[in-house]
């Protein structure tokens, strides 16, 4: 099993992603950014709060019961297709 493999099986793992979830609350996530934007140029400002708000979306300030709903349909391989989507919106305007 190579690096990038073992990498993908950290990330993937249910328990890393729920841990992460749980570490993920708005404060940290606001200091991350503000962080970001004083080493970043200015005019990355803006694509820097985007993913920080994408962060909040994703982090522990979700209800429990969406959680689990998500939980669920990711183990019945619903949610399998959802981070391909992601990706593909997020190279468009390249």
């Amino acid at each position: 099993m190579g690096l990038f493999d073992k990498a993908k099986e950290f990330v993937t793992d249910k328990d890393n992603v729920e841990k992460a979830r749980e570490q993920l609350t708005d404060e940290r996530v606001d200091a991350a950014t503000d962080r970001l934007k004083g080493v970043a140029p200015d005019q990355a400002d803006g694509v820097i709060d985007q993913l920080g708000d994408r962060a909040k979306d994703w982090g522990g300030n979700e209800q429990e019961e969406g959680r689990q709903t998500e939980r669920r349909a990711a183990e019945q391989g619903g949610g399998q297709g959802g981070g391909q989507a992601g990706e593909q919106r997020g190279h468009e305007g390249r």
